[in-house]
This record gives C-alpha cells, structure tokens and sequence, in this order.
C-alpha cells in the first residue's frame, strides 16, 4: 500500500500556495505601479515647448477711464437693487481684510450696495502651491502672520465698518482633490518647458484643484441666502487693490460677462478678482469643479488661467480684462499687524499707441 500524507499536510501546502500568490500578485501591482509613473515620467521628457505671446510690462501711462469703461457697458445692464454678494476663498491663517474693506466694501456701501459676505476658508497651517514663494520672497515667506486666529475675530472686525450681513464657512482642505486628467497633463507640460521642479509643479496642480472646489461652495452659500443679487464678487483671501474700485464697473456689469483684470493673465484670465454678472453666477461658481470630475475634454489649457477663460468662454460667457482693473495685488501680513503687498512685476499688456 502507497503512504497517505495526512489532511494537516495538505492544508499547510494549500495555505503556503495561497500566501505565494498573495505575495506574487503584491510585486506585480508594485512592479506594474512603478513602470507607470517611469512611463509618465518619460512621457514629460518627450514634450515639446509650446510657444508663448510676449507679455511685457506695461508703461506708466494714464487710463483713459471712460473709454475703458465703454468696453465694458452694453444694452443689457440690469436695473435690480443694489445687492452684491461677494465670496472670499482661500485659507484662514493668509485672510487679509483690512485693504477689502477699504478699497471694496466701503466704497461699495457708500455706494448704495447691500453687501453679503460669504467665507469659504481651509483650516489648518498655511499652504504655498509654489516653492517660489519661499525662494522669491524669503524675507517675506518668514515674515508671515495671521490676522484672524477664528470666525469670531472675523465678524468683530467688519461690524467695526457695519458690515453684519457675513457668513463664514470653514472646511478642512481636500487632502486628493478630483484631477481632470487633461488638465493634469497639460500642466505638468507647461512647467515642464520651464523647468519646474515636479514637487513644485504638482503642489500647484493640487492647489489649483482646490481652489476649484472652493468655488462650489460660494454657489451652495449665495443660494442658501435666498437673494436676488445685482452682482457678484469673487476675491482671493490675500488679494487687495491699490486703489479703491470704480463702481460704474460694477454697476455696469450686465449679463453673461466676468470682468477681471488685464494683468497677469498668463494667456487666459486673471482669477485673483472678478465681477460677474448675476445671470452666469452658478456657471462661474460651479463649472471650475465640475469639468475636473467628469473627464471633459480640454483645449488651449496650460494652467488655471486658461483653464478659466477656456471653460467661460465655452459656456457662452464674456471674459472682459480690463485695464480698470489694474493694480489687483497679493497681500501679506506681517509681525505689527499691517497688509502688505508683495513686491512683485504687474505683468500687464503694452498699451496700445
């Protein structure tokens, strides 16, 4: 008679075949996952520079104000009641208020404008989507504070200028935002040209997602409000004006326009401020998000700005850069407390001669 190996016998091979495949499939996924990224690194080093229109620094000339705002205005400006709702994203710890309130908020209640303050800001340490912060400004990158340490803080400093019509919305920012994989592609390409570290460059591809899903929100808080506004502002936590702002810009908005600033476009549109027509709101607002999470094809796109103007321009929307605009800068805080602009070039179009 042949020996039978015992059942015990047989459960130990079948258990070690099962712990080999295991072990087998987990090489192949990390083998499989780093042939990827090689793949998609040598795909970068094939990528040919795309060319790219002058921008020049524009001369110190004086601004013909109402042939700039005759640009502007058409037929269609609206005769609703002076409401503005206006949207401050960003993070918390880089919020600057003081410049807005001067240059924006009080001009605007002088005006005659009911104003609704809508905060969407991250928690947490504050974040750079660029190294060059760091490398450009290090005096100032270690000379950055905090204005406002909570919501309360906040509220206490506009009612100081009777503005009480503020809600702030505090989120915890998306650790992997949705990344359309054309825009991602698109981005790595540019800086790629320009010879980005990738660390760098993908900080900023993840901070720009971010920032798109911020503008989600202040749709969600302008509804949530339930009023019929004549206008809308977007304004970046640390983004101030050198001068205060004209209000025929504002009261001339009109449909279907996002009016913004000539400088420092790169290409597409400048996204630290904009005035938007109250009919096109929920497209501005929503569209910058929605087109990273359903895979839409996406042409002419090298960074936020011309992801902007391009997903606009698509909708049917006017992207109005306008020289009446100049002078939108960053803000920093500093060690005593005071808003400070960032040195940094205006990166505006030659005037015309």
């Amino acid at each position: 008679m042949g020996s039978c190996r015992p059942w015990s016998h047989k459960i130990k091979n079948s258990f070690l075949r099962y712990q080999f495949l295991i072990i087998t499939a987990g090489i192949t996924f990390i083998i499989f996952q780093f042939a990827l990224n090689w793949t998609l690194i040598n795909r970068l080093d094939d990528i040919h520079a795309t060319p790219t229109r002058s921008i020049k620094i524009f001369p110190t000339k004086a601004i013909d104000f109402e042939k700039e705002l005759s640009l502007i205005i058409d037929d269609t400006v609206l005769q609703n009641e002076k409401r503005a709702f206006v949207c401050i994203t960003g993070q918390l710890g880089r919020l600057e208020l003081e410049n807005k309130v001067n240059t924006i908020f009080k001009p605007m209640l002088d005006g005659g404008y009911e104003l609704d303050l809508h905060f969407i800001l991250g928690t947490g340490a504050m974040k750079f989507t660029q190294l060059a912060v760091k490398k450009d400004h290090p005096a100032v990158h270690s000379n950055i504070f905090s204005a406002f340490n909570n919501e309360d803080e906040i509220k206490q400093f506009l009612e100081r200028y009777s503005i009480y019509n503020v809600n702030i919305n505090s989120l915890e920012q998306m650790e992997s935002p949705p990344i359309n994989s054309d825009y991602l592609l698109a981005v790595l390409k540019d800086y790629h040209n320009k010879d980005r570290e990738n660390l760098e460059v993908i900080n900023r591809i993840i901070g720009n997602a971010r920032m798109f899903e911020t503008y989600r929100h202040c749709w969600d808080g302008a509804v949530h409000r339930g009023e019929e506004y004549s206008v809308h502002l977007r304004i970046r936590e640390d983004v101030g004006l050198e001068k205060k702002i004209k209000l025929e810009i504002i009261d001339n908005i009109g449909k279907n326009k996002v009016i913004t600033s000539d400088c420092r476009t790169w290409n597409g549109m400048n996204d630290r401020f904009a005035i938007v027509s109250p009919n096109i709101a929920q497209i501005y607002y929503q569209s910058p998000y929605q087109k990273q999470i359903d895979g839409s094809a996406l042409t002419s796109v090298r960074n936020s700005e011309t992801y902007f103007k391009y997903i606009y321009s698509s909708s049917g929307i006017k992207v109005v850069s306008t020289k009446l605009l100049r002078g939108v800068r960053k803000l920093y805080i500093n060690a005593k407390g005071e808003s400070k602009f960032y040195e940094e070039e205006p990166i505006c179009p030659m005037d015309e001669k």
